[in-house]
């Protein structure tokens, strides 16, 4: 973890004294063997800090890690070698120091930091004073008096159906008019190979290929479909409910179906009509 900012330094120094403490049992220390300023908010005070003006080891812990979960958020703390949490210097362009001015002007803000909050807290506090005129007289809007949510907004009637989408369904209907979804299943293995992207959690595979992608692909849709593994396997005289549940627990794992969804995605989006879709 690190921090452009001074003022978020102190928890970074929490975080090393916390790293330093781990296999110290001690549960209170005394405040002024921990950073504490600039650490503890006011609302953690009375949690962290005991009667006696002890520091209690697990609520500080939990106090560090939440502020840094929020600093981490909004960038005031960033992680080494991350993409997403990268240090914010490097969402700028490399001469921004230098034409600083010039990018400025190219996106009509100003470099002046009180007249660019200025203006956002003037057009807030319109919006609040256009949002309570507009309230009383809007009827998809209601106030509660009780429950997390306040306002409730009533959902706006769906549209009606586009006319192009209507005549593609007639289409499909009518070149696949008793298509099942398991056939589209295993159309879409053949074409994209997505069964290759289940690999087994064992050491070993005794299963005939032939049988394995078989008895995957009835795993995935007794899966997708919500029908479940027995009424599959009922359906299917040659494969058992245990043979399914087998496959399942071995080869069906959350990063094996993710592998497959990009294999089926990068499919579909490498043989769009470039004339239609762009």
């Amino acid at each position: 973890f690190r921090s452009n900012n001074a003022m978020w330094r102190p928890v970074l120094a929490a975080l090393d004294w916390i790293r330093s403490k781990v296999d110290d049992g001690c549960r209170y220390v005394p405040p002024h063997a921990v950073p504490v300023d600039e650490v503890i908010p006011a609302r953690w005070r009375s949690s962290v800090i005991d009667e006696e003006g002890r520091v209690n080891r697990i609520s500080y812990e939990l106090c560090v890690l939440a502020q840094l979960r929020d600093r981490i958020r909004s960038k005031e703390i960033w992680v080494a070698g991350a993409d997403r949490y990268r240090n914010p210097d490097d969402d700028l362009p490399k001469d921004f120091d230098a034409r600083r001015e010039a990018y400025y002007t190219g996106l009509n803000l100003t470099a002046d930091a009180r007249a660019f909050s200025s203006a956002i807290r003037e057009e807030l506090a319109q919006e609040l004073l256009l949002l309570n005129a507009n309230i009383p007289r809007n009827d998809k809007v209601r106030l509660l008096w009780r429950g997390e949510n306040r306002i409730s907004l009533t959902p706006f009637k769906p549209l009606p159906e586009p006319r192009g989408l209507t005549s593609i369904k007639t289409e499909i209907g009518q070149r696949w008019p008793m298509t099942g979804l398991l056939d589209v299943l295993k159309e879409a293995a053949l074409d994209t190979g997505l069964l290759e992207a289940f690999e087994t959690s064992a050491s070993r595979v005794a299963l005939p290929k032939t049988a394995l992608d078989q008895r995957l692909l009835l795993c995935l849709y007794g899966l997708g479909t919500n029908a479940g593994l027995k009424r599959i396997a009922g359906a299917t005289p040659d494969v058992s409910y245990e043979e399914l549940l087998h496959v399942h627990r071995r080869f069906v794992h959350a990063a094996a179906l993710k592998e497959a969804c990009a294999r089926v995605a990068n499919a579909t989006l490498a043989i769009r009509n470039a004339a239609v879709w762009g």
